[in-house]
């Protein structure tokens, strides 16, 4: 597993709106991820910004 970089705190903030305006758009596989991460605490923070910085 690579190891994690943090991300500065402008760079989540950009990745998060991004991410959001994905959801309000009705992209599904924002949604799944979100729903993982901050209902189901199934993935890592790490994880969650890896995942929507795809």
């Amino acid at each position: 597993m690579p190891s994690a970089i943090p991300l500065e705190a402008e760079d989540r903030s950009v990745l998060m709106r991004n991410f959001l305006k994905r959801i309000v758009n009705n992209d599904r596989r924002s949604k799944q991820i979100f729903r993982m991460y901050f209902d189901r605490k199934e993935i890592s923070e790490e994880q969650f910004y890896q995942a929507i910085s795809n």
